[in-house]
């Protein structure tokens, strides 16, 4: 498979067919560093500002292959214009199947 999932659960996504892929993790986590700087105050609750730093790959990133990673990791990536960032997508949430406890089951695709 040409998709490498670097978060640290399964990823159960449906196919254009309507059929449940689950991709297992890799075993590898990419992170970001981040700090947060306070920037205002409304109604006395404190509103940050989140600067991304440093992205950390476990692994080297090959340009003939696709990488799952968080949200935050993937809004990182595009601030930064990392070279290759049309390579890492992260899980579609917005229309994804839920339990009846708001867990997600699986998702529909990914987002970039």
């Amino acid at each position: 498979m040409k998709i490498i999932n670097l978060v640290a659960h399964n990823i159960n996504v449906l196919n254009k067919d309507g059929k449940e892929i689950i991709i297992p993790p890799s075993g590898k986590i990419v992170r970001v560093e981040f700090v947060q700087e306070e920037i205002n105050n409304v109604d006395n609750f404190s509103i940050f500002k989140k600067s991304y730093n440093n992205v950390k790959f476990p692994i080297d990133i090959e340009s003939d292959k696709f990488y799952i990673v968080s949200r935050e990791v993937l809004k990182a990536l595009q601030e930064q214009d990392y070279p290759m960032v049309n390579n890492f997508m992260s899980p579609n949430t917005t229309k994804a199947k839920k339990d009846e406890n708001g867990v997600i089951l699986n998702v529909r695709g990914f987002t970039v």
